[in-house]
Formats: structure tokens, sequence, C-alpha cells
């Protein structure tokens, strides 16, 4: 985070938003140990800057840029901060830093070691011409600085064990031996193992020598190709030979707009070869082309279901192929040889079969080759589960503003959700669901607020800890809780049934409750929905109102509101349960306050009350 944030500040210093004059009266005072200034360079904002030894005091403007190298054959291993620590900006043998208020007071200590003291071997090299070579000692990868002739280079044999060659002007070099043996170049760099007393002979000039390319061709491939040398075209070329001095860069381009390339090869080994191929010639070389003229290939698509997918010749653009159910044996041009394929919204493509094998789902297009048959599996969409969303988002923000719940399979899936329940439609392929909103305090904008997400009432742990990044796997009638902006409000509730009384009880939309007498937790807010034939309910001794339904069913709903709800059913003729009118005992409700005497209940509103420390029923 702290490096995202100094680029930031630095991209607004860049641009000119920071004011200047804010930048330079900010100082930054920070020091910098040196145990030998004649090992190390150093710049402050690209111009040279003495060190001296031990501390170096600096008192620099923020954003300032230094720059530490070792000086050979000292070589910069290290910096370490006052705690310890290294430093971002160490590369190699350089350290970059850019002067941040973060460094304030910092003390920076440097770690050098002299090469030469570990360098008791050497080998020997011998060059024609030192401009045309690069030469890399290996271990600590060191440029060495070549003349002409003899050079005897000291080397590290623990660590500087191997060295790399490479012409500096991209044309090859004419040998580099080792011990008097011919070593092989690999795309014009020569990797050479070193040991004491070695001697490696590079010669770099090429001689004033002529050599014969030619060219061999496949039984329709003669004219299929043109050539340059060192960039230029042989507008001569009898497609036979061409006569090349050594080193020269031999450059074969294909016709592909009217051939179709099988093979090209350079000395009998076979090379990469898309449109063109390139390659220096240090031999007289023999190169064969194998292609023909773009022809028709014959290929089979086997779709099971046509109105559900979309077939294109060439990318997905124009009108559609014509498809069938089953087999469809179409013809392509060589050129052009490509199908993709479009899915309709209703569709999944479960997968795509090319000769009996699958290819990879994010595949839209495929290049055919004569005799390919492909075969899609596709199905349609049946959006056969449902699973219930509940949003408490108390602070009233918009929903869709902030939260989404997607498809991570189909991304046509992001439905708007509301406060309160919602009902989401989904099929099983469209698992897993990815969870994620935003918050914020009313009351301090700058806290953001996580929430909570329970799944049947079970809280789910989000992608990482303090995040509202969740998957989540749905099944058919699962009940999703999201906590926005609050913490949930832990319910209990109680059934008091009349005996012979026949009802169904059902939560949160879709969760059937097994068995009522028990009673159950939930959080605030809990839809709960009471059916039943000549039934009446009442919550905490207030009496429902309900609606009919079919076959003379009435159907009560409520919320859970109360971290305590009472919830009687009694038939809708039963009469008030039996109480002595004689007894004068206190009477209570079910939040402990008293109401009355016994002698005064067939008065009370239906509901349970305490009387004597037992449980009387009004209805």
């Amino acid at each position: 985070m702290k490096r995202f944030y100094y680029w930031i500040v630095t991209a607004i210093m860049v641009f000119g938003i920071l004011p200047m004059s804010a930048q330079e009266d900010q100082k930054i005072q920070f020091t910098v140990n040196v145990p030998n200034p004649e090992a190390v360079s150093c710049t402050l904002n690209g111009e040279p800057y003495e060190l001296v030894k031990g501390a170096n005091k600096f008192d620099v403007a923020q954003y300032t840029n230094l720059y530490f190298t070792g000086v050979s054959p000292w070589r910069l291993t290290g910096i370490t901060d006052k705690m310890g620590t290294a430093p971002s900006g160490f590369y190699g043998d350089s350290w970059y830093l850019t002067v941040f208020e973060s460094m304030q007071d910092e003390v920076f200590t440097l770690s050098l070691i002299n090469l030469d003291e570990f360098r008791t071997s050497t080998f020997t090299i011998n060059v024609d011409d030192p401009s045309l070579v690069v030469a890399v000692l290996g271990g600590y990868y060191t440029t060495l600085d070549l003349q002409k002739g003899e050079n005897i280079i000291k080397f590290d044999p623990a660590k500087e064990n191997f060295l790399t060659i490479n012409p500096s002007n991209n044309v090859p070099l004419y040998s580099v031996k080792i011990n008097g043996t011919e070593v092989a170049a690999n795309d014009n760099t020569y990797y050479v193992e070193i040991t004491d007393d070695c001697v490696i002979d590079i010669v770099a000039i090429l001689p004033d020598e002529e050599h014969i390319v030619n060219f061999s061709y496949s039984e329709e491939a003669e004219g299929s190709i043109s050539i340059l040398v060192n960039d230029n075209p042989v507008t001569d070329f009898n497609g036979k030979s061409v006569a090349v001095k050594l080193g020269d860069k031999l450059t074969i381009n294909g016709n592909t707009s009217e051939y179709s390339f099988t093979e090209v090869k350079v000395n009998n080994e076979t090379v990469s070869f898309n449109s063109s191929y390139s390659f220096a010639v240090m031999k007289d070389s023999e190169v064969f082309i194998d292609a023909h003229p773009y022809g028709n290939i014959k290929v089979t698509l086997i779709i099971p279901n046509p109105e559900l997918i979309s077939i294109y010749n060439g990318y997905a653009y124009g009108d559609p192929l014509p498809m069938k159910q089953g087999e469809n044996e179409i013809e392509l041009s060589e050129i052009n040889s490509i199908i993709s394929w479009t899915i309709d919204n209703m569709a999944i493509l479960n997968s795509v079969m090319l000769n009996g094998e699958a290819i990879p789902s994010y595949y839209s297009s495929y290049t055919l080759h004569d005799g390919d048959v492909l075969t899609f599996d596709i199905t349609e969409k049946v959006f056969d589960k449902k699973a219930i969303v509940w949003i408490d988002n108390t602070k009233g923000k918009a929903c869709s503003s902030y939260m989404e719940l997607s498809s991570t399979t189909d991304h046509t899936s992001r439905p708007t959700f509301e406060n309160g329940y919602n009902i989401l439609s989904f099929y099983e392929q469209m698992n897993p669901f990815s969870l994620s909103w935003y918050g914020y305090s009313e009351e301090n904008p700058n806290i953001s607020q996580t929430g909570k997400a329970y799944l049947n009432g079970t809280l789910l742990k989000p992608m990482y800890e303090g995040s509202t990044s969740y998957y989540v796997e749905l099944a058919d009638n699962d009940v999703l809780k999201l906590f926005m902006d609050s913490d949930p409000v832990e319910c209990k509730v109680a059934f008091d049934i009349a005996e012979g009384i026949e009802t169904e009880v059902i939560k949160d939309i879709v969760t059937v409750v097994e068995n009522p007498t028990e009673g159950f937790d939930c959080f605030a807010g809990t839809q709960v929905k009471i059916s039943g034939n000549n039934i009446k309910v009442s919550v905490n001794g207030e009496a429902l109102t309900g609606e009919p339904g079919e076959d003379g069913i009435s159907i009560y709903s409520f919320a859970v509101e109360a971290s305590d709800t009472a919830v009687a059913v009694t038939g809708a003729s039963s009469s008030v349960s039996t109480v002595d009118e004689e007894n004068n005992d206190d009477v209570y409700n079910m939040q402990g306050m008293k109401v009355g005497k016994a002698s005064q209940m067939n008065d009370f509103t239906p509901g349970i009350y305490i009387v004597n420390g037992k449980k009387k029923v009004i209805r």
C-alpha cells in the first residue's frame, strides 16, 4: 500500500498537481553510512555526489533521486535500514533511492566486497576486434572491458564460472573456441564454462567469402516465397539458389495470402515459420519449403439443438451458417478455416469436443483442418431453483449501488436487490455465486462497515479477513441474509398450539418449520407465515388478522421483532380457558408486567398470561 501511495504522490508531482513550493519546503533528513567512499559511485538527481567515509548526512527535498553503485573491483552487495531491513530499489549492484517523508531520520548502511580478494584464478581471452564483442562474466555479471589481442581475466572460481559472449551488432561472430575446441552458438549467444588457465579465442571479423543457399520445394510449393538479404529484397531471385556473403542475414518471406505452409527446413532442421524466417548464412546452406495453394477442407459439426447456438465461418460477424440438428458437413476455404460460435442467452455450453478431445471452455473459436469433427454439448437454462436473499440495510442506502450477487460461471446473472426479502431464481450451473458489497458509517464516513452474511443461519467467512467478499454455493430454498451496516438481533419464537389444531409454519418464505411447538431461533425481521383451517393466531397477546387461502385455509403472517416472541394458535370457535373467577391471584403478561386479577381474565385480550407461576391461555 505504501508503494502505491508513493507512486500516486510521485505522479502528482510529475504532472504538476502538487505545488512545487510545497515540495521544496519539505526537507527530509537521513543518513547513509559508507564504509569506503572510493568504492561507491553516487549521483543526486543525475549529478555526481561526493561521499565521505562513515556517516553521510542528507538534507534534501522530498522526491529527490539518488543512485549508488559499486566501483570496480568493488561491488555493492546490500543495504539495510536502522531496523536491519533491506529497503526497496536495490537491483544487482545498484541502489535506486527516491526520497519520501517516511525516510525522515532513517539510517541506511551500505555493504561492499572487493572482488579482487575472491578472484584467485585467471583465464585468457584472445580477440581480433573487441568492438564487435560483448563478453559478460557470470556470477556477478560483470561486463568485461576487452582489448585487442590477449586479455588476462581474473575470476572467482567459486562463483564466476561461466562466460557469455555475443556480437555487439547482431552480425554473427566467425568463431569462438575454448582450448582449441569450437563452441556452438545458440541464437548468436555463446555460453562458455571457464576453468583456471583456460584460453578462449574469439574471431569476430568475418572472412570475405561467398556461400550458396539452395532452395528445394514440395510438389506445389515453387513460387510461394520471396527472399531478402540484409533486409534488402532480392529482385532477381530465380527460386533455386542465391549467393551471399558470409554472415549475411537471409530472410524467407512466405506468400501466406495464396499458400498454406506445412513445413520449412533450414539445413535439414525444421524451423518455426508463420510467414517469415531469418538466419545468418555461415556456410553453404539448404532450404526446403513444403507448401501448397489454398484449397477447401471438409469438416463436420455435431449440434444437438441448433436453435441455442450460432455458428460462423471466421469470427462472429455477419450472418451465421445454416445448421440442422445432428451432423452438419460443411466445406471451408483453407485460407479461412476458423469456426466461431455464440451461445443463446438461455443456453449452457457444457463442452466442445474436437475429434473426441475437449477444448478449453473459454474458447469461442477454433481453426479446423480437413476431416475434423467438432461436437457441441448444449442444454437450455432451466431456472428450477430459488433462494431467498434478505438484506438488512437499516440506514437506507441504495442496495444496488453498494451490493452485488452474481454468478461466477454465468455473468449474465447480476440481479438487482431491494431492502428486505428478494427471490433469486437460478440453476445449478450458476454456482458458485460471488457476493460483495461496500458500506460506510453515516456517523463517520471514514469508517468502513464490514457487516455480516449468514447462509441458513450459519455465519459465512469472507474471502479474506475484514472484507465483504464471499463465494457462496446456493442450493434450492436456501436463505441468505446480509447485514450491511448493523449487527443481527437474535430472537426466540415460542408456539402454543391448541390441542387438535393442524397448522403449517413457514419462515423466510421457503423454510418449513417441522416442529413448531419446539420453537426456533431467528433474527429480527424474519417473516413467519402460519396457515391452517379454522384457526386464530395471536403474537405476544395481539390478535392477527388472517388472509383467506385455498380450501378454507386461513393464512397469518408477521415479522419477528421482539427478542422473545410468543405465538398462540387456537381454533376459531374456542372459548376462554377455564379460570376460577373467585381466584384473586395476580396475572402477568409475558413481559412480566402485572395486568390484573385472575377473576378478570375473561375480559383480557387473547394471549398467554402467567397466573401463580403457571401459563394460562386466553383464546
